[in-house]
């Protein structure tokens, strides 16, 4: 029986006097994949944030655990492992393959993703360990950037727009990565544009418009919802 890992309840956030966010209720099961799906700037990048602690929330909590780590710093919730892999990817370019995934190793703690294991998922980074960061595809540097992530022991692992950039076929080997991880019991919170693609391997979803989380449900119904059907899934 799964039980909620991270939930998030009423929570607003606002960058200056623009609300981004508005009483917003999710629930991310643990052993599962959650997406949060909508058009850009419908305020899911700004949840993300709030969740990792990079933005102070108007309103609401954030439960993590069973505890409320609304006002928890960045650095505390890593290390608790609640970890972000960020739209951009956030990998540092001048670095060796191996010294970003040992970055994340250095920032975490024992757990279940060992180097090797990481490697062994991941077989394009063991072979282009020696090459400098930047110079990998898009495709590579995502994967990079999920395997280092995965060396800091997440306990939920967030990410924010994995697809964006990719060919459909990387996307698709990507979407099949984060399926195996959920199957060996890593709770995810996936933010994804494709949303044909994050509905195929999602347990749950949340759609969200302007701010507010407009609908939610089982992916395996969300072709009979009108919202998604019109606006993601019909003519695509």
């Amino acid at each position: 029986m799964s039980e909620a890992l991270l939930e998030v309840s009423s929570l607003g956030g606002s960058y200056g006097r623009i609300p981004a966010l508005r009483d917003a209720d999710v629930s991310v099961e643990a052993g599962q994949i959650t997406s949060v799906v909508g058009a850009n700037g419908a305020g899911k990048t700004t949840l993300l944030r709030l969740l990792v602690g990079a933005h102070r929330p108007d309103a609401g909590t954030v439960r993590y655990g069973g505890d409320d780590v609304t006002r928890w710093s960045p650095a505390r919730r890593v290390r608790n492992g609640l970890v972000l892999v960020p739209e951009g990817r956030g990998i540092i370019g001048g670095m060796t393959v191996m010294d970003n995934l040992r970055l994340g190793q250095d920032a975490g703690r024992k757990g279940q993703f060992t180097l090797a294991e990481v490697l062994e998922r991941f077989p394009i980074l063991d072979s282009r360990q020696d090459r400098l960061a930047g110079l990998l595809s898009g495709g590579e540097q995502q994967m990079l950037a999920i395997g280092r992530a995965l060396l800091t022991q997440p306990r939920v692992l967030m990410l924010d727009e994995p697809s964006l950039g990719l060919a459909p076929k990387i996307t698709q080997e990507l979407m099949r990565l984060l399926a195996s991880l959920r199957d060996d019991g890593l709770t995810i919170l996936l933010v994804e544009q494709n949303v044909r693609q994050a509905m195929r391997i999602s347990d749950a979803y949340y759609l969200m418009e302007t701010g507010r989380v407009i609908a939610q449900g089982n992916p395996a119904d969300a072709a009979n919802d009108k919202r998604i059907q019109a606006a993601y899934l019909g003519g695509h």
